[in-house]
């Protein structure tokens, strides 16, 4: 999994993306999710989602709400099927000021 970047942030909303490797047809559906908070300890976590299938690096993006405005958020992909698991890296956004 590759953590993308936060866009359509708002007050106490944002849109966090990534990419992940397909759902192969006739083999392993792939899982995603992405763990977030205001530290790296996350402490939240979206509900998981089915990369969509195809041959290459699926983008993949889920929304978040009940954010705190004016606090950086730290996020990360989590993406799992049979064969393992894979983690992408840390990054941060910052939601809006009043």
């Amino acid at each position: 999994g590759f953590t993308g970047v936060a866009n359509h942030v708002g007050l106490r909303h944002a849109k966090l993306n990534g990419h992940a490797g397909p759902s192969v047809r006739f083999g392993d559906k792939t899982f995603y999710f992405f763990k977030y908070g205001r530290t790296m300890r996350y402490g939240r976590r979206t509900g998981t989602k089915k990369v969509p299938r195809g041959p290459a690096q699926a983008h993949v993006a889920i929304n978040v709400h009940g954010l705190r405005p004016n606090t950086t958020y730290h996020f990360r992909i989590f993406v799992h099927n049979a064969d393992g698991k894979a983690v992408g890296i840390d990054r941060t956004f910052t939601t809006l000021a009043r």
